[in-house]
C-alpha cells in the first residue's frame, strides 16, 4: 500500500495514526514510517497479512465512509 492509500484510509475511517497502530497491534512509529514517501529510505510498507488487512479496510471504507 502506498502512503497516500494509508492516509486515505485514515481519513475515511476518521482514525489517527495511534488508532491505526492499535488496530494493527503495532507502534505509532511503524505507522509513521508507512506514511513516509517511498523514496525515503526510512519508509517501510506493511508486509504480508498486514498489507492485505489494510487493503481490505480501505476498500470497505471507500464503499462505506464513516461520518465525520
Amino acid at each position: 500500500m502506498s502512503p497516500d492509500e494509508i492516509k486515505e484510509l485514515l481519513e475515511l475511517k476518521g482514525w489517527n495514526q495511534a488508532e491505526l497502530a492499535r488496530r494493527m497491534d503495532t507502534t505509532e512509529a511503524s505507522v509513521s514510517r508507512w506514511l513516509l514517501p517511498a523514496s525515503d529510505p526510512r519508509s517501510r510498507s506493511p508486509l504480508g497479512p498486514a498489507r492485505v488487512l489494510l487493503r481490505e479496510w480501505l476498500e470497505r471504507a471507500r464503499r462505506h465512509p464513516q461520518p465525520v
